[in-house]
């Protein structure tokens, strides 16, 4: 495996997703800065088998295709760690080597179509979202109201059933004899 590492201009351009803010980060355009250029060559020798022998019975060592690059990968990573932050929004941040590309319009539609209606729907759904919320608080507050008015029936049906218990007419062997004159008579009338 060979590393190449070197210090070259790049590109830093917020990442953030566009069709969650109302609109588009000032950093969506691409401003030039250093990055560490980072390219990593796998050789065939990299993937030789058991005790460094090759895929074809031939030690590594003795093999001419050893040392012969497989493939290669190129990381692009900040040299000052602030980089990996957009400066604007303080979302995530893309580093390249290329800027962010525009395009020629070849469409009638404009060239942020997709994000426009992405953010429609997305300012949709949170309408509808909020209006559910709404009604759910409505519908408990309600049910609230009917829990309350059931209690109140239920109050009422025990108190007109005290009431028809006061009102009822007594018995005959219930009733008290009732006479006429002072209440100091009655008392001893009693005893």
């Amino acid at each position: 495996m060979r590393i190449e590492t070197d210090i070259v201009r790049g590109y830093k351009t917020c990442g953030a997703d566009r069709t969650a803010m109302d609109e588009d980060c000032p950093g969506y355009d691409s401003v030039e800065i250093d990055v560490i250029r980072e390219e990593v060559h796998r050789l065939f020798g990299d993937a030789a088998g058991v005790n460094g022998v090759g895929s074809a019975g031939i030690p590594v060592s003795n093999d001419p295709w050893s040392v012969l690059p497989s493939h290669s990968l190129i990381y692009v990573k900040p040299v000052n760690p602030e980089d990996v932050v957009c400066d604007y929004c303080g979302g995530p941040a893309n580093l390249s080597l290329e800027a962010r590309p525009k395009y020629q319009r070849l469409s009638e539609q404009g060239p942020d179509e997709l994000i426009r209606r992405a953010r429609a729907d997305r300012k949709l759904g949170e309408r509808q979202t909020d209006a559910a919320e709404r009604q759910a608080v409505a519908l408990e507050r309600m049910a609230g109201a009917n829990s309350d008015i059931d209690d109140l029936r239920a109050q009422v049906a025990r108190l007109t059933a005290a009431l028809d218990a006061q009102n009822s007419p007594l018995s005959a062997s219930d009733a008290e004899p009732v006479s006429q004159g002072h209440p100091s008579r009655r008392a001893r009338q009693k005893a």
